[in-house]
């Protein structure tokens, strides 16, 4: 990213030049195309910013795990912090994630849980869910 933006600030320093070599009407028609091509350029870079970085980062792979004992569930998760934005929702068969910067996502789970415990260290979520009596009883 550093590369293009110093390759398009170097262009315009070069058209720069050239004004004021040719001085006169070419000059300045040279300088408007040399403006011309500089504001494109960073509204351009300014918009692939937005594409890479944009709120919530879907484009990026999340990273979670499910592990199953025999009676209790973890759920471990990269969700961005800080530690207030953190909220966990179980609903049956489903547990809701929030985390910083608009970050929001639904895992399917099984069905007759309820929590334990919830912990975030490092960027690193980690829920404890326990299994009903019934579902115990199914899953010796």
């Amino acid at each position: 990213m550093f590369i293009l933006v110093a390759g398009v600030f170097l262009v315009g320093v070069l058209l720069l030049f050239l004004v004021r070599v040719q001085r006169g009407l070419l000059g300045l028609i040279l300088a408007g195309i040399a403006a011309a091509l500089m504001v494109y350029w960073l509204r351009e870079i300014r918009q692939m910013m937005k594409k890479e970085l944009g709120p919530g980062q879907t484009a990026k792979k999340w990273n979670y795990d499910i592990l199953e004992g025999k009676d209790t569930v973890t759920f471990v998760a990269e969700v961005p912090g800080p530690v207030e934005n953190i909220k966990v929702e179980l609903r049956e068969g489903s547990l809701t994630i929030f985390g910083g910067d608009g970050f929001k996502k639904k895992v399917s789970i099984p069905k007759g849980l309820s929590l334990i415990d919830i912990s975030y260290v490092n960027g690193v979520l980690n829920v404890r869910l326990s299994r009903a009596k019934e579902t115990r009883e199914d899953n010796p």
